[in-house]
Formats: C-alpha cells, structure tokens, sequence
C-alpha cells in the first residue's frame, strides 16, 4: 500500500536541495544559538549561500553588532556577558528573539531564493537520464561555483578573523578577497576607501595587525559591515547564471537557456 503521505522523487532536484538546507539553517538559528559572535557571522556568512543573497546586505550588520540581538543568539553566559553585561533576558526571551529576527529578516529571504531559483532548477522527466539525488550531490543547490566561492570566502574570512603579522600581507589578503567576492566591496558604503582605511590610516591598521581581544572584537564589526555585505552581493551576482551539475560523478554542467 503506498504511504498517500510520502513525497514524490523531486524532478527539480535543485529547489528540494535548497529547501532542505534552508530549513537546516533555520533551525540552528531559532533553536540552538552560537557559541561566540564570530561563530554568528560565520553562520550568516553560509546562509547567504542559502538564500542566494537575497537578504539585505545591511541585515549583515544589524544581527551581529546590535548588542541585544548578539546577546539573543549567543547559547553561553560568558559570551553574552561580554557583549551584554546587565543582560536580564532569559532562555525563553532569547529564544522569541530569534523567532523574530528568523521571521522578519531571514525567512523571506527563503522565499526569495526560491522564487529566483524556480526559474533556473532544471527539470528531469526523461526516466532514462535521471533526476541527481539531492540528498547526495557534494553541491550546494547542484551548482559546482556556489561551492567553490563559499569555500573561498571561508577561508578568507578565517583569515580576517585570526588577524595578520604585517601589512604586506594584509596587502595580499585585501588582493584575495577581492577575487573572492567579484571586487563587490567597491558597492558597499564606505568601502571605496577600504583599501586605504586598512593599509594607510594607523587606527585601522592597528585593528588588523593587532593580537589583543579587542582587536579581535573590531574585526568582527569591521567583517559585519564591509566583508558579509561584499560576500552577499557576491553571491547575489554568482547565482544569476551559476550552471546546474546534471551528475554527481561527473563534471558537466547545465547551464539554463534562460
């Protein structure tokens, strides 16, 4: 007897795959929390490839600077005190906190990518050339450049975060990651000076360089507002026409008429 509620195979395998690592996403937020802010921006840096960068770029700013809301997704009570110390919330409260922010900010953004991805997810009804499993594929969405610019941005920012020994390689860093999100800093407000701010102004310089916790905490607001906003409209740009794997196992690529 067929189980009426079991769902058929998905013939756009590419939108079930979205759909699933959305709802992954989600529930982290809502559910379990981060450990420590960056840990925050490290997850909202893999939920731009989520939602194909449909959240605002400024939301990238909002989560993870706005104290109460950084205090709401942190799950340790020594992380919430450093960025909130007379922080009375309880679980219960921090937990409706982040329903809200999912609610207003994040979700829609589900919708979003949905929306556009609905036009591009190519579609398997010939039963001799099978639909690719998307519970299998190594890709994000079934599509190979997503991976690969995600997987650079990771290591981009672990760089920021851990800081540099000179400014030479500060100089390096600034020349990667411009490659590695499509020069779009250039878009963000403020961040034409960028390259100037970091290599030639002391203050900057200093935060980059430095080795203390509080150089460390300023990276962190420095990465919410110029580096998440660059990577998300990266990732905005990349998922317009990025090509569709139509096999697992191998390296060919759909790439919609569209």
């Amino acid at each position: 007897m067929t189980d009426s509620t079991s769902e058929p195979a998905p013939r756009r395998p590419a939108l079930n795959r979205l759909r699933d690592e959305q709802r992954r996403a989600l529930q982290t937020f809502r559910e379990d929390g981060f450990a420590s802010r960056q840990q925050l921006l490290e997850w909202l840096h893999t939920f731009q490839y989520r939602t194909l960068g449909r959240v605002a770029d400024w939301v990238y700013f909002l989560l993870p600077t706005k104290d109460v809301t950084v205090t709401c997704c942190l799950n340790n009570a020594a992380a919430r005190k450093r960025h909130h110390p007379r922080s009375f919330l309880d679980a219960d409260q921090r937990a409706a906190e982040r329903r809200r922010q999912a609610a207003k900010h994040l979700r829609p953004a589900c919708r979003k990518a949905l929306r556009q991805l609905r036009t591009q997810a190519a579609e398997y009804v010939d039963n001799d050339d099978p639909a690719p499993d998307p519970d299998i594929s190594p890709y994000s969405v079934l599509r190979p450049v997503l991976d690969e610019y995600q997987q650079r941005q990771q290591i981009r920012l672990q760089r920021w975060f851990d800081g540099f020994d000179s400014v030479s390689e500060l100089a390096e860093w600034i020349h990667d990651f411009d490659y590695d999100t499509l020069g779009e800093i250039e878009n963000i407000p403020g961040g034409e000076e960028f390259d100037y701010e970091l290599l030639e102004q002391r203050t900057a310089r200093r935060v980059a360089l430095g080795d203390s916790d509080a150089y460390a905490r300023e990276r962190e607001q420095l990465a919410a507002r110029y580096l998440l906003p660059a990577c998300n409209r990266a990732v905005r740009e990349l998922a317009v026409n990025a090509g569709e794997a139509t096999d697992q196992n191998s390296s060919e690529i759909y790439v919609p008429s569209g």
